[in-house]
């Protein structure tokens, strides 16, 4: 390879390079195969340098033209138009088959019966208008993306790495290696430089988007960290888990508050439970709202403590007997055995006690 060729083709690709940057294209990336190329050549590698160049030129040459990686992104995009119209049918359909049969009427079933079966049809009624409804924005999204991917719309170029970053954002506070994968994949590839070249997209805006996706992939990380640090009962737990978390949580700091933040009643109610049987303090029994489990709260911390004037705390009498009984067996106190009232309880509590 002679210098001249070299030289021939730098010129010819110069000139096209400018060509193409005065429309607004970013070709900032090509900016960086010439100027290796050019580098090559002066230590006089003529024959890779003209590889870097003719490698240039044929991105060049593609600018204004769909890339393969996007047609395909396009297809799937209507493959998912397809199939959001379908998921449309078929929701209409099971509406007119379910919703096109009487509901039977007495005296083939009772009136309470029917009442039941209306409500039923009513929820599912609601789930299947639901599904139409997603599957409808479904289809209008998947058609203006595979369309937008198809013409090369630089609208449609921003929309997507922008969801996209927001979707590489959301799916690194919530752990969800699948949709990072593949949220990083596709905005990656449409920031490549020979897409943004095919999308028109110029220098300074595939810069901003870049920086975007970037400070979206940061923030993610940071607001991860600040929930696992701050947050460690939330952080990538299942509710089960949270719950288990809290109410160590709230027994090592000896602090029923921390129940408060479990959101399911029984949870919360046996989260204080057991705070209070950890603390000996019948008076954070008060706290639960269910009366069965404020009761068994109490008889707990009556138990634990051997504090029989606690078990008339408790509303059930079963359970307040049930109360003294343990506590007579306990503590070998048969002078509580008398407050359970009947004679056969008596008896079996003493007995108990002399086992």
């Amino acid at each position: 390879m002679s210098k001249e060729s070299f030289q021939k083709k730098y010129r010819e690709l110069e000139d096209l390079y400018k060509k193409i940057a005065s429309k607004g294209y970013d070709v900032s990336g090509i900016k960086k195969q010439v100027d290796e190329a050019m580098r090559l050549y002066k230590q006089g590698s003529y024959d890779e340098g003209e590889i870097i160049l003719d490698k240039a030129r044929e991105t060049l040459d593609r600018a204004g033209k769909r890339p393969l990686g996007v047609t395909i992104l396009s297809i799937l995009f209507f493959i998912g138009f397809l199939l959001s119209l379908f998921g449309i049918l078929l929701g209409l359909l099971s509406g007119l088959l379910l919703f096109g049969t009487p509901v039977p009427s007495p005296p083939s079933i009772t009136p309470e019966e029917e009442t039941v079966v209306i409500n039923i049809r009513e929820q599912i009624n609601s789930m299947i208008l639901n599904a139409i409804a997603t599957a409808m924005i479904s289809a209008v999204f998947s058609l203006v993306f595979g369309w937008g991917l198809w013409k090369l719309k630089r609208g449609v170029w921003i929309l997507l790495v922008f969801l996209g970053s927001l979707g590489i954002f959301g799916a690194v506070i919530s752990l969800n290696v699948i949709n990072f994968i593949i949220n990083v994949i596709i905005v990656g590839y449409l920031l490549q430089p020979h897409v943004k070249l095919a999308f028109k997209v110029s220098k300074n805006l595939g810069g901003i988007f870049l920086k975007f996706t970037i400070a979206c992939f940061v923030l993610g990380i940071l607001l991860l960290g600040y929930f696992a640090i701050f947050t460690p009962c939330e952080f990538g737990k299942t509710k089960a888990e949270m719950h288990e978390c809290y109410t160590n949580l709230a027994i090592e700091k000896r602090d029923p508050s921390i129940c408060q933040r479990i959101k399911m009643n029984l949870s919360r109610d046996e989260c204080i439970n057991k705070v209070a049987v950890s603390t000996y303090d019948s008076s954070l029994c008060e706290m639960i709202g269910d009366n069965l489990s404020r009761d068994e709260c109490i008889n707990k911390v009556a138990v634990s403590t051997y504090d029989s004037s606690l078990c008339e705390m408790i509303g059930d009498n079963w359970k307040k007997k049930n109360c003294y009984k343990d506590i007579a067996i306990k503590t070998s106190n048969r002078s509580l055995c008398e407050k359970l009232e009947d004679e056969l309880s008596i008896r079996d509590c003493e007995r108990s006690i002399l086992s």
